[in-house]
């Protein structure tokens, strides 16, 4: 996962338009969460083989989208935050990926369904 979002990250500093991976659940999950926060133009799974997604990159007047990629929660110091928790932390700091039983959701909506979760990524 740490390894699509700074293949995103790298390929939008160096202005490409799409970029190809592999393709698995978890990195479809992360796709779709990319996608509803409009930090990707879109995505698709190419047609010559089912297991290669296409994601296309977004820009702002020239400028990545996505300019930084930090991991939260490591193998070696776990994070765990209640929904109490969740409620204190500021939204507007980008987008806040958190694994819950539920699957990889966002803050909004670890907000919205009431669970918490391990936070895994933040994005600015």
């Amino acid at each position: 996962m740490k390894n699509l979002l700074n293949t995103v990250k790298n390929n939008q500093q160096i202005l490409k338009s799409k970029i190809y991976v592999k393709a698995s659940k978890k990195i479809k999950s992360i796709l779709n969460l990319l996608w509803n926060e409009n930090l990707i133009a879109g995505y698709s799974v190419t047609n010559k083989d089912v297991n290669i997604i296409k994601i296309f990159l977004k820009y702002k007047n020239k400028t990545p989208v996505i300019a930084k990629v930090k991991a939260l929660s490591k193998p070696g110091k776990r994070i765990f935050l209640k929904t109490k928790h969740l409620w204190k932390i500021n939204d507007n700091s980008g987008l806040l990926i958190i694994s819950t039983s539920k699957g990889l959701l966002s803050i909004e909506s670890c907000k919205n369904r009431n669970i918490g979760g391990e936070p895994i990524y933040l994005i600015h």
